[in-house]
């Protein structure tokens, strides 16, 4: 088949257009991004439970012999009802599938299957709902654990299961398509997996031991690959050659401002506009740390105002469609009465107001951009990209934030690079982390603008927490953010 690395995720078996679409929601384009779209979870499948032992609520495997001949009845609304027992040696159970009538061939009486999901248990009746299952038998050796995968909609843990195994097989007939970045030197003095093993560790682990040795060398990888892009980074930036600008008047781009710079904003801008119009036509490679309400995006808009009135485009990327439409709301009502022009490019935008919005990028139509990962897609071509931007730039891996500044250097110069953060970094950790950029620091907010306050507590505060965000709602607005916090083994 000669899989590498490189091959694009149509080339595989059964994958057409629509498929590598949903592949491409999650960014996955060829066969590197699908193997280093790592489980989120695993299952423990081998810890089979039993029956009349298991609690209600308790998710995990049972290991059981279809009992009755499948039924499937149809109920209001059109919702499809497949039943049948099961039992194992301590009990039986009702096994129900929604909306899945061709199940009903699948299983027949006798057979053996093990099943994993969900145990309910009402009046001392036990259902399993919609659980996932494999044929079992002597014969049929079942892997204990399973990997989880992060999913989007129209795609499944089986199918994204089989793609993976399909090159992991490729991998093990034709090794020599996937090179190890790290030297086999650093491996053995490191204690290291190779990366062939590591990817079947992480991918088809027989054991939490394997598991953890490929999770071992995977976060190594990234920081020596980091370590290597930082340094290439620092040559490439002294090395190259950025459109020297000049610095416009900026009288109007400050009036239009609803609010006057801070002293920490001024000098950050006054950093960044040296930056930019160095005579020497260094590029600039800035790293813009503050707070939260720090005001990073308003020197952020000073930097795209110098370049829009040097006839450059400004690319600005965000890591959710969410603060990518903010951005644009905001820019756009700064910039407008001033005559530059903004566009916003997302995924959610129809295929209609795409092809709009990246024919203007490539006719310079437009004069900033913001939009999200998909400013990265290759059809996205800029007439005159001077100035890169990227937001809560801890959030994109180091080979994303290089695709735009490639695309600049298809045009025989180097971009400017501006990123953001609000993560409060220290010189030294940030010099050390980001290589050649150099810091500017908002240390200070502005008038009118509170301290953030964070606090801690456990459940003892539960009532008080409760009546806290009552108080709030009321009067105002409360936001919960829920991390997506997984456990590593789901026993």
């Amino acid at each position: 088949m000669g899989i590498t690395f490189d091959t694009p995720l149509l080339s595989l078996p059964g994958i057409g257009k629509k498929r590598a679409e949903l592949f491409d929601n999650l960014g996955i384009r060829d066969v590197y991004d699908l193997l280093y779209h790592f489980p989120r979870a695993y299952q423990n499948r081998g810890k089979i439970l039993d029956l009349a032992m298991t609690p209600d609520g308790v998710t995990g495997a049972f290991l059981l012999t279809v009992g009755t001949v499948p039924q499937t009845a149809t109920l209001k609304g059109r919702l499809n009802l497949t039943k049948f027992s099961a039992f194992d040696e301590t009990g039986k159970c009702t096994v129900t599938f929604f909306n899945q009538p061709y199940l009903k061939n699948s299983f027949h009486v006798g057979e053996e299957y093990r099943f994993w999901g969900r145990l309910t248990v009402r009046k001392g009746s036990r259902e399993l709902s919609s659980p996932a299952y494999e044929l079992a038998g002597p014969r049929k050796e079942l892997p204990e654990i399973y990997p989880v995968y992060p999913l989007t909609e129209g795609l499944t843990q089986k199918g994204v299961m089989g793609l993976i195994n399909l090159v992991l097989d490729e991998m093990e007939r034709a090794p020599e398509g996937f090179p190890d970045p790290i030297p086999e030197s650093i491996l053995e003095k490191e204690g290291l997996c190779g990366l062939r093993e590591a990817f079947l560790a992480i991918h088809r682990p027989k054991t939490t031991g394997m598991m953890e040795a490929a999770r071992r060398r995977f976060v190594y990888e990234e920081l020596y690959v980091f370590a290597l892009s930082v340094s290439l980074t620092g040559k490439k930036i002294r090395s190259g050659h950025a459109k020297t600008m000049t610095l416009p008047d900026t009288n109007g781009f400050f009036k239009a401002l609803p609010f006057e710079f801070t002293s920490a904003q001024k000098r950050s801008a006054g950093e960044i506009a040296s930056d930019l119009c160095n005579a020497a036509g260094r590029p600039m490679s800035r790293l813009l740390s503050g707070d939260v309400g720090s005001g990073k995006t308003a020197v952020a808009a000073y930097a795209a105002y110098i370049a829009a009135k040097n006839g450059m485009q400004t690319s600005l990327m965000a890591p959710t469609e969410i603060l990518a439409r903010q951005h644009a709301n905001d820019f756009s009502k700064l910039f407008a009465p001033l005559g530059i022009r903004v566009s916003l490019l997302t995924g959610s935008l129809s295929a209609a107001e795409k092809r709009k919005v990246k024919e203007d990028i490539k006719t310079g139509n437009t004069d900033v951009v913001i939009g999200t990962h998909a400013l990265l897609t290759s059809d996205v071509e800029f007439a005159s990209l001077g100035l890169v931007i990227t937001d809560e730039q801890h959030r994109f891996g180091v080979r994303q934030r290089s695709i735009l500044s490639e695309r600049s250097r298809k045009k025989g110069f180097d971009p400017h690079v501006l990123v953001m953060s609000a993560t409060p970094i220290p010189r030294t950790l940030a010099l050390i982390l980001y290589g050649d950029l150099d810091l500017s620091a908002l240390d200070e907010l502005p008038p009118g603008r509170q301290k953030v306050d964070t606090f801690l507590v456990d459940e003892t505060y539960r009532d008080r927490l409760n009546g806290f965000i009552r108080k709030n709602a009321a009067t105002g607005q409360v936001y919960i953010v829920c991390p997506s916090v997984e456990k590593i083994v789901e026993n």
